[in-house]
């Protein structure tokens, strides 16, 4: 049936070929006309680089002008209102100390209130180093053989360290003090209260004190007495012995620093 239809046809098959084939050559050999190419018939994206000219290219770029002169400046604005103040900021390391200044010439002397205000004050005596001590006497009267009215009032002043007898703060270190005899036969020793609270004990063995007295001379310290290990006399500064030989110990204390005279056989 096919190839029936063919031989028939094949003239006419023959001329639409040709006529085709001619259509197709014109439209692909021929230029448009100018300007007859518009947006509409172009497919976006279509267009390439290289279908454009170089005037079409700068266009679409554009070129830059000349610079303009530069304008005359404008009056200037107001102050504005100062801001709000911010938070303090963290605090600084601290800086190296600074070389210490010289010391200033010394102020007048001022006016001594009391000689209470020397007590306790450091000092240097010819042997060493100690203790300023104001201490007052016994009051003299006004009046011959008594000791009222307006009598006087002596202070001495002293600057007081350890005695050369220390140790003998205990009954177990006591000072032996039975050679401590004098050229005239009086048995007597000096010593300091240093520091204040610091016992001073003195020992004489089998000694006959011929029933003189035990004496302390001081305005501060006392003593207690011991006659052959028993307490005899507490809390004074005179007792009054009895002859024969006996072991006699003297216990010297005060609660502040102080220098003393003990007398063992004073008349």
């Amino acid at each position: 049936m096919l190839g029936k239809h063919l031989r028939r046809n094949l003239v006419a098959y023959l001329a639409l070929l040709v006529a085709l084939s001619s259509t197709g050559y014109a439209a692909s050999g021929k230029l448009l006309p100018k300007n007859s190419v518009g947006s509409a018939q172009v497919i976006n994206g279509s267009l390439q680089k290289a279908d454009l000219s170089g005037r079409a290219i700068a266009a679409l770029h554009g070129v830059r002008g000349p610079r303009g002169l530069t304008g005359a400046s404008g009056p200037r604005g107001l102050t504005g209102a100062q801001g709000a103040q911010g938070p303090p900021g963290a605090v600084g390391a601290q800086g190296a100390q600074g070389i210490q200044g010289e010391q200033g010439p010394p102020g007048p002397a001022g006016l001594l209130a009391s000689l209470d205000k020397i007590e306790g004050l450091p000092c240097q005596s010819p042997d060493a180093a100690g203790t300023a001590v104001a201490e007052y006497l016994d009051e003299s009267g006004s009046h011959p053989g008594q000791f009222s009215g307006n009598g006087t009032h002596s202070v001495g002043l002293y600057c007081l360290h350890a005695d050369d007898l220390e140790p003998n703060d205990t009954r177990e270190t006591a000072t032996d003090a039975t050679s401590f005899i004098g050229a005239n036969g009086l048995r007597w020793v000096s010593g300091t209260i240093y520091p204040a609270g610091n016992d001073d004990w003195y020992k004489l063995d089998a000694v006959d004190l011929g029933g003189k007295q035990i004496a302390l001379g001081t305005d501060r310290s006392l003593m207690d007495v011991y006659k052959d290990g028993t307490l005899i006399a507490t809390g004074t500064r005179f007792y009054n012995t009895s002859a024969g030989t006996a072991n006699w110990e003297v216990r010297v204390y005060s609660s502040r620093p102080d220098f003393y005279f003990l007398y063992f056989n004073i008349g």
